[in-house]
């Protein structure tokens, strides 16, 4: 229903081919299971998608904004995309 806490973690990737992405999305996923013993959900936002501070920390609340917005959907399948188009090349 929409209602309550649930565990997101957003983090930026860097340099990673699409297997290793695919890798860190599921290995992050197992971790916070096997440790919360509840599910996550996991984004890996693109390289300089988090919001800082203006004494460059990380802004929690804005970044959370941005995920209630939505706006960290459109990277999640953008994240996707280069996987699937290397499956669809093998």
């Amino acid at each position: 229903d929409g209602s309550g806490e649930k565990i997101v973690v957003v983090a930026e990737r860097r340099g990673m081919s699409a297997e290793a992405l695919s890798d860190l999305h599921r290995n992050v996923a197992k971790t916070i299971q096997t440790a919360a013993g509840a599910p996550a959900t996991v984004i890996l936002a693109k390289p300089h998608s988090m919001v800082l501070t203006s004494s460059g920390k990380l802004s929690r609340a804005k970044v959370r904004q941005k995920y209630l917005a939505g706006e960290f959907d459109a990277e999640a399948s953008e994240a996707a995309a280069p996987k699937a188009l290397a499956e669809a090349h093998v």
